[in-house]
């Protein structure tokens, strides 16, 4: 069933395609936000209130052509939210969240290139970036999504998203270059 049609589904009240959509997405969702925090609890709690809060909310809730930038973009604002809660400077904790990249995924990129050594250099040209330009190249190289969806899900206007992933090649490229 593709997503629109899922969607559909338990917008109108079927607790199956609730039931599907959260065993489809849950360990994506959950390892994403991994990539954000260390707090399993946070993230626990997070998914589990976003399930809730969409199925509560199901009659009211918009259509979407794409389940998992939906709910992606959803946890992502719900841990920030609590994260700026507890946090003591606020205003800051969007900046402050720490995206993760893990080996597995950095691996991915890795095939891509046809020099071994240059694996290492990716990694730490990887980690020279800042923290948002990570999730935005995490999100369009490592996921495909589009500008348009990493817009929504990092909650940035389309030119940032685009500035965000070309100053992180060019930084990733002088690096490699340089070393």
């Amino acid at each position: 069933m593709n997503d629109r049609l899922l969607w559909e589904a338990m917008k109108s009240g079927q607790k199956t395609a609730l039931e599907s959509i959260y065993s489809r997405e849950v360990d994506y969702l959950y390892n994403y936000a991994l990539r954000l925090t260390y707090n399993q609890d946070l993230i626990k709690d997070s998914i589990q209130d976003l399930f809730i809060e969409i199925w509560n909310k199901r009659t009211t809730i918009g259509t979407t052509d794409a389940i998992r930038p939906y709910l992606i973009t959803s946890l992502r604002r719900k841990i920030i939210s609590t994260l700026k809660k507890e946090s003591k400077t606020s205003q800051d904790v969007i900046e402050d969240i720490d995206f993760r990249s893990d080996e597995a995924i950095e691996s991915n990129i890795i095939k891509e290139e046809t020099a071994q050594e240059r694996s290492e250099a990716l990694n730490s040209a990887m980690s020279q970036l800042s923290s948002r330009q990570r999730e935005a190249i995490y999100h369009k190289y490592y996921n495909n999504h589009s500008y348009e969806e990493i817009c929504k899900i990092m909650d940035i206007n389309y030119q940032s998203v685009r500035n965000l992933i070309s100053q992180g090649i060019k930084k990733m490229k002088g690096f490699i270059d340089d070393g």
